[in-house]
């Protein structure tokens, strides 16, 4: 035996160990992920930002973890910051988190949307901004940043950024991902509702939420979600935004939690691939990065994924797919309740499932469809409400309507299998299969009334089975649904006072000529000759004048959404206001109809009878609105807004005894309590 074969044996040996630990830190064929981001910004309890950002920084390096750090404009501009920036390890990637500050927009040559607290939409978000304004702030932190490092980034953030804004800085600055929020219904104002729960996306060029399902309209760029969810608990109102990645602690779970919820989005389980996106904001005290943040870091190194940056995780899964590809979501009750969520979600619906595995009760809870020609609703109108309200169309959705679930079986769930990208789960001698496109039904006829009506699906009965499909396009193409009525100008021209009596002494005289006539000695054949030519000129003129002094309107996809929520409603009058707009401005190709006071469209997509007025909406005193609101009898009051023009009610809805069952970004649906004392 040679004397060099125990050295080889040992060199072998370590050899495999070493081969072992490197390939338990960074797998490269499992497709498992964790991609750490971090916002560099600048908050009103900022107090250190160089040492809260170097006390983040050290955690994560020290553990060889590589990490996408997103910085604002105004973090740029704070020398000792971007000099730090300069010299962190190659590990680690440095992009954009866009926040409009008064700052950024001066730089800009930007109005800043000033209002009564910097975290507001419409001061914060792009989209508060017109589409040229948006450019010129992109441009200005853009190239802030390549004077700053020497480079383009590849990687931008934001809690909501528009898709406009996104395509222009992927056609001009050839980003490649984009940091957005996980679903979340009401937290510091910003809904966002009905996008991939907590997975990412390839999104449409004309809707940052909406997953694009062909190449010829998505952006080329992948959009992870920050604060995952729980599958089952985060669905829904506050308090369910607490059980996520971020802020369990304020519901008294533990670190078990934060990792259980890891494990389900790292984990390929029936995917292609797992991945999830954790981190902290750069603006805390520098001392809490030791504690939470580190805990946070320790627990995700002991799962058996790769942690990749933004742009490099965006990468392979560019590399990969060319459109969203289906993802799926199992998972019993992370709390430890006897329950199981299932989330199948592709680019064309999302569909959310709940059992019950005690009462043997399974029910569809949300169910989002994904029109490729749904348009964002500040694509083109910039948001100016405090607020923002992105969401997505539904034809089950059980925190607005909580009668909405569909029961779809009470028999035991008995099996819950994948085969290629389809999805199926059986119930004794049931089943439903969730393919890409296209959800069928085996045995199962408890189809809701409101889904056989949709006009967002297509039904179709085959024996035994019941196939349904999202449709692709949006019930209304994306300049909106169009009518042509008189002008607003001359709608207001006509409502002014000496008009109006101009037109009662008109209809007065008319008639008393017409009578005048009638009774001047002319032949009858000449009398109705000239009564002819009257009759006849007088309507060319009408119709002329009225062609001539009419327009174009346009009625928002986003508006008609809101008309088909409400058309899904029980029957009842709906309240809408007696006025409009004569100055507002407005950015879409058409201004809307209500501006004109021209409401009739509500009537026909609602197919419910409308009832102008406008004492409700400004009644000095409570009990004068209530009084009118019991002489109308009606069961909804419709409520618009648009850019700058937003109706509102002068009272809390506890006043009048009312309640908001529906809102988007241009529309609110309120109604009337049954048990209302009026």
């Amino acid at each position: 035996m040679s004397k060099s074969f125990p050295l080889i044996v040992i060199f072998l040996i370590l050899s495999l160990i070493f081969t072992k630990n490197v390939l338990a830190s960074e797998p490269d064929d499992i497709n498992q992920f964790i991609t750490i981001v971090n916002p560099i910004r600048v908050s009103n309890y900022t107090k250190d930002l160089p040492g809260s950002f170097e006390s983040q920084y050290q955690e994560t390096i020290k553990r060889n973890l590589p990490a996408t750090w997103l910085i604002t404009f105004d973090a740029l501009e704070n020398p000792k910051m971007t000099s730090i920036l300069r010299g962190i390890d190659k590990s680690q990637e440095i992009g954009i988190f866009f926040e409009v500050s008064p700052k950024f927009a001066d730089k800009s040559s930007v109005e800043y949307n000033k209002t009564d607290s910097w975290h507001r939409a419409h001061a914060l978000f792009l989209s508060g901004y017109q589409q040229e304004d948006r450019k010129k702030l992109i441009d200005t932190v853009f190239e802030k940043f390549k004077q700053e490092l020497g480079f383009y980034p590849k990687s931008v953030g934001a809690w909501w950024i528009d898709s406009y804004s996104l395509d222009y800085m992927q056609k001009k600055y050839n980003i490649i991902a984009n940091l957005g929020l996980a679903d979340q219904f009401e937290v510091d104002g910003y809904q966002v509702w009905g996008q991939y729960w907590s997975t990412p996306f390839i999104p449409n060029k004309y809707h940052a939420g909406i997953p694009a399902n062909n190449l010829n309209n998505k952006l080329n760029l992948v959009t992870i979600e920050w604060a995952s969810r729980d599958p089952l608990n985060g669905y829904g109102r506050i308090p369910a935004n607490n059980y996520s990645t971020q802020d369990y602690l304020n519901i008294n779970l533990t670190h078990e939690y934060f990792s259980k919820l890891i494990s389900l989005y790292s984990s390929k389980n029936l995917n292609r691939f797992g991945h999830i996106t954790i981190g902290l904001e750069t603006d805390l005290d520098p001392d809490s990065y030791q504690n939470f943040y580190a805990n946070q870091l320790d627990i995700a190194k002991t799962k058996n994924v790769k942690f990749l940056t933004m742009s490099d995780f965006a990468a392979w899964y560019l590399g990969n797919y060319k459109i969203t590809p289906p993802q799926t979501i199992i998972s019993d009750d992370l709390l430890g309740n006897q329950k199981k969520v299932i989330w199948y979600q592709s680019s064309f619906y999302r569909l959310g499932i709940k059992n019950d595995s005690k009462q043997s009760i399974t029910e569809i809870f949300d169910f989002r469809i994904y029109p490729q020609t749904f348009m964002e609703p500040n694509y083109y109108s910039p948001n100016k409400q405090l607020n923002l309200f992105i969401n997505l169309p539904s034809v089950i959705d059980q925190i607005y309507y909580p009668d909405s679930n569909w029961i779809i079986s009470r028999n035991k769930l008995t099996d819950i299998t994948k085969e290629a990208d389809n999805l199926i789960i059986k119930f004794d001698n049931q089943y439903i299969k969730f393919s890409e496109s296209n959800i069928l039904l085996h045995n199962l006829n408890s189809l809701p009334e409101y889904l056989k009506t949709s006009p967002l699906l297509k039904i179709e009965n085959r024996d035994s089975d019941i196939s349904i499909t999202p449709k692709v396009k949006y019930i209304v193409n994306q300049d909106g649904l169009l009518i042509r009525g008189l002008s607003i100008k001359s709608t207001y021209f006509l409502m002014r006072p000496k008009i109006q009596l101009l037109f009662k002494t008109a209809l007065v005289l008319v008639p008393f000529i017409l009578f005048i006539f009638l009774k001047l000695r002319l032949k009858k054949k000449i009398k109705l000759i000239i009564l002819a030519v009257f009759i006849v000129s007088s309507i060319t003129l009408g119709f002329t004048l009225l062609y001539i002094n009419s327009q174009l309107y346009e009625v928002s996809q986003s508006e008609a959404d809101a008309l088909l929520h409400l058309s899904a409603l029980p029957k009842g009058k709906v309240i809408v206001y007696d006025g409009g707009c004569l100055i507002c401005p407005w950015h879409t190709k058409y201004p809307p109809p209500f501006f004109a006071n021209n409401r009739g469209y509500v009537q026909s997509i609602a197919k419910k009878e409308v009832v102008y007025n406008s004492k409700i909406f400004k009644a000095a005193a409570r009990p004068e609105g209530r009084q009118e609101l019991k002489r109308l009898r009606a069961k909804y009051i419709y409520v618009v807004k648009f850019e700058n023009y937003q109706e509102s009610l002068p009272f809390s809805p506890g006043d009048y005894f009312i309640d908001l069952v529906y809102e988007n970004a241009n529309a609110q649906i309120w109604k009337v309590r049954d048990n209302a004392p009026y």
